[in-house]
């Protein structure tokens, strides 16, 4: 798992009592590589180490046995192949970074090359009620100073439509990207680059039905796309799906309709929508695994704390041209001598197109991850596409 982009299959209620290989691999099979999983006693955390081995997957362990004695439990499961990261926090509000970064310190004192993972939730309009905090760059400056967790992750699921009737039907309006998303990727990047600390981020697989004004419709391909494609441009080093199998309880109070696994253990349609992202996300993985971002700009309606594209000097050196027509994020990436040039396509409601022009030399990433001399000309694209070029040095950058 080395070369893949790390994905978390996020919700996962099974007991560390009833899970076995078998279990594990209805993850990998559907393009995840990682999940978190709650297990008590060091017997337990070894047979579910052992048994995400043998499936092909690596664990973030919520234990109450690691936290409760890191110092004894981790010099003896921290050398194991599936172990990812060691699960903290979801979502905690400001008053407890003082807390959980003394717990993350004693883990990475014994430690250090696995990170802890604790979840930051992104903007809201009442940061002072969530978080504790006035804004969410003091959130983050706060949490990132006190808990030397090694990993930043968030989530925001940004997908909405006017309310929905069960069962599922169709908005009857167009769908909105949540005003605030956007910013959150900006100072989560923004944090990332600055400390040089890898973050993840995630996407609603499932409709998420409990806001007062607006739902999360049901995911299609093309919403995953728009949310993953989102943030591997601005820099994301690991994906995550929420709810890949939520709780009985979750399902009734949230309306989790239609997750890829449901409580009982049965696929979904949604499984294989998700499964057929996941395959070409990790087709591309390679041009995205390292890079850190150079510019991020908007073209079309500009997001809410975010930067406009001007072709005048926001282009890298290989794209001779470009003319946006469309809501589209444009990002240049960079590992290396290699640049990466990205546009996705952030409409939720319709096709956006550029056209573009490229020194000799660039190569068009397709979706099934091979790389082809770039065309210049027009480019359609449907909703969550991204169109991926990448020059290696001698392409003009």
């Amino acid at each position: 798992m080395a070369d893949e982009m790390p994905i978390v299959a996020w919700g996962w209620p099974f007991k560390s009592s009833e899970v076995d290989a078998a279990h594990y691999r209805l993850i990998r099979d559907c393009g995840c590589n990682h999940t978190i999983q709650w297990v008590e006693g060091l017997d337990g955390i070894r047979k579910c180490l052992d048994a995400a081995e043998e499936a092909g997957i690596r664990l973030l362990l919520h234990s109450p046995t690691v936290v409760g004695d890191p110092e004894k439990v981790i010099p003896q499961i921290k050398n194991h192949p599936a172990l990812a990261a060691y699960y903290l926090a979801d979502e905690p509000p400001v008053q407890k970074m003082k807390e959980l970064g003394a717990i993350t310190r004693r883990i990475r004192a014994v430690d250090d090359a696995h990170p802890v993972y604790m979840n930051w939730f992104g903007i809201v309009d009442d940061m002072k009620r969530w978080y504790g905090v006035e804004t969410f760059d003091e959130y983050l400056d706060t949490s990132i100073r006190e808990v030397p967790a090694g990993l930043y992750t968030f989530d925001v699921y940004p997908i909405y439509a006017a309310r929905f009737s069960r069962p599922l039907t169709r908005a009857k309006s167009p769908l909105v990207l949540r005003k605030d998303w956007y910013a959150t990727l900006e100072a989560v990047s923004e944090r990332s680059c600055r400390t040089d600390v890898p973050f993840w981020a995630f996407a609603a697989v499932v409709p998420i039905r409990n806001h007062k004004a607006f739902d999360n419709p049901m995911p299609t391909v093309a919403h995953l796309k728009l949310q993953q494609y989102s943030n591997l441009a601005y820099g994301a080093q690991g994906l995550q799906y929420y709810d890949f199998c939520p709780r009985a309880q979750s399902v009734e109070n949230y309306l989790l309709d239609g997750a890829p696994l449901s409580p009982e253990g049965r696929i979904n349609p949604s499984y294989w929508r998700m499964a057929e992202v996941n395959r070409e996300l990790q087709a591309r993985a390679d041009v995205f695994l390292g890079s850190v971002p150079v510019r991020i700009r908007h073209a079309g309606n500009i997001p809410q704390g975010t930067l406009a594209f001007d072709a005048r000097r926001d282009l890298p050196g290989f794209v001779t041209s470009f003319v946006p027509d469309g809501d589209l994020l444009v990002s240049v990436l960079r590992k290396g001598s290699r640049e990466v040039f990205v546009v996705v396509n952030r409409d939720p409601n319709a096709v956006s197109v550029f056209t573009a022009t490229f020194a000799p030399g660039v190569k068009y990433v397709r979706k099934n991850g091979t790389r082809v001399p770039a065309c210049d000309g027009a480019y359609p694209m449907d909703i969550g596409e991204a169109e991926i070029f990448v020059s290696d040095g001698n392409g003009g950058s």
